[in-house]
């Protein structure tokens, strides 16, 4: 993974300003509401932050958690609070854990299907109700191992990394087990696709 300790944030929203495509709104809204809750002034720093950059924060409590939004307007989001809360690898996992319960269909998929094999296989045949672009992929499935992954699928990296977080977050509810951060690899073959492999 990559050092996300030291970054140039107006470069990178010049750079995430170039994603295309669209995603659900329920990140945006998971990650507005954590920041309130978790970080003093949140909202308001993260704001503030945007505006020295000419960025305008989009009205996130006028968003519906299941609206169409761009890709770039969560990343941008996403990223300042990486910058401004500086946040470690560890906290983006950790966080990308906690948006399971703001993903209504995706708590769904594990309420109603009982293992994780159709969890997972339900996720990738719906990955286009979250996202308009890109496929989730299941490459391997064994009784303790797991490979996901994404094809087609331009993104910035810290939300690679937050998809840690998500993926880990669904087979621990669905198989019962504690996933150690130890036992997970991820890497990017190239910037469309990228590979998560799990282990218990």
């Amino acid at each position: 993974m990559t050092d996300i300790n030291n970054i140039d944030l107006k470069k990178e929203i010049d750079e995430i300003k170039e994603l295309t495509g669209e995603e659900r709104g329920e990140d945006l809204k998971y990650l507005a509401n954590y920041i309130e809750e978790n970080e003093e002034n949140g909202l308001e720093r993260v704001k503030n932050r945007l505006k020295e950059l000419d960025y305008e924060t989009p009205d996130i409590e006028g968003i519906d958690g299941m609206s169409w939004i761009p890709v770039s307007l969560v990343n941008i989001f996403f990223v300042t609070c990486v910058e401004e809360f500086q946040w470690s690898k560890a906290d983006i996992i950790r966080i990308g854990q906690g948006s399971i319960g703001f993903k209504y269909l995706t708590k769904l998929y594990i309420k109603y299907f009982s293992s994780a094999e159709k969890t997972l296989q339900k996720g990738a045949a719906g990955w286009h109700n979250h996202y308009s672009y890109g496929n989730l992929k299941i490459v391997e499935f064994e009784k303790k191992k797991v490979i996901l992954r994404l094809e087609d699928f331009k993104m910035h990296r810290f939300t690679l990394i937050y998809f840690v977080g998500v993926f880990s977050k669904v087979l621990e509810m669905t198989i019962g087990i504690k996933i150690d951060l130890k036992d997970i690899k991820y890497s990017s073959i190239d910037e469309y696709s990228h590979e998560y492999i799990f282990e218990w």
